[in-house]
């Protein structure tokens, strides 16, 4: 599937950036008619553009327009210019939305649209949809950006830990810090690998601390096995402890005797 459409949505943001900075340049010279006729007729254009959205924040961009474009005039006033800057959030929380809706029509995402997505991303972290669209990103970039994608998350959770908190396959979930061990080289034969893949762990019906969130895929380039990078050092330890593995019981007389029993029913019945 082509991937316009988004690359379509990420560049509103330039198109805000040019309408934001036009409009407070605009109260230095508001009886420049010619500016605010031109940024009245980009209000309405991106105003059309977003009743094509299938989010419902666009309903907020309509009304806000509604109020806007009367207040376009000259001279422009410190009251236009607060209610554009309100109609730029309004129209860029929008483009948020339809972006996470968006990418739901998509199973994994090239490199080059996964970059533009996480650079759009980056400048996106106070608003509404961030969790939101940081998670559906990295759902699709787990094959053509592993590493980044586990890098963004994961920068991203400790920062913020309670970050997954609202999504409903781990709800409450607050991300713990956890000693993880590194494995540069294939488990089975030694070798050097690249990184493969990077699952969301947390999506997993059995996910649970002390895993983290994410995972990162190795694929050996000599015997093309698959390793984690990390893993938790506490169950890496549990199995440093043999016992655990074959716990050295001694069987009570009564289990040695019928074992005995059963070995020699067996002789006799085949010797038969």
């Amino acid at each position: 599937m082509e991937e316009k459409s988004i690359s379509r949505l990420l560049e509103f943001r330039d198109t805000s950036k040019l309408l934001f900075q036009k409009s407070n340049e605009l109260l230095h010279n508001y009886k420049n008619a010619d500016m605010i006729e031109k940024l009245k007729t980009l209000v309405e254009a991106l105003k059309n553009v977003s009743t094509t959205f299938h989010c419902q924040e666009k309903e907020i961009v309509i009304n806000e327009t509604a109020k806007l474009l009367p207040l376009l005039k000259s001279p422009y006033s410190s009251n236009a210019n607060e209610k554009m800057q309100f109609w730029i959030f309004a129209f860029l929380e929008a483009v948020d939305a339809e972006l996470v809706i968006t990418l739901n029509n998509y199973v994994e995402l090239s490199a080059e649209i996964g970059n533009a997505l996480y650079e759009y991303i980056e400048h996106r972290k106070r608003c509404n949809h961030y969790a939101s669209l940081l998670v559906h990103t990295a759902l699709r970039t787990g094959y053509s950006l592993p590493e980044k994608t586990y890098d963004i998350v994961m920068e991203a959770i400790q920062k913020q830990p309670d970050l997954l908190s609202n999504f409903k396959a781990h709800q409450n979930y607050v991300y713990n810090k956890t000693e993880q061990r590194t494995f540069d080289r294939c488990t089975v034969c030694g070798g050097e690998g690249e990184a493969y893949y990077t699952s969301f762990a947390y999506f997993m019906a059995d996910f649970e601390n002390p895993f983290e969130p994410v995972k990162t895929w190795i694929k050996c380039s000599h015997c093309g096995n698959l390793f984690t990078k990390k893993f938790p050092e506490e169950f890496l330890k549990q199995c440093e402890h043999y016992e655990l593995m074959l716990p050295k019981i001694t069987p009570p007389p009564t289990f040695a005797i019928l074992l005995c029993f059963c070995k020699s029913s067996y002789c006799i019945e085949h010797l038969v």
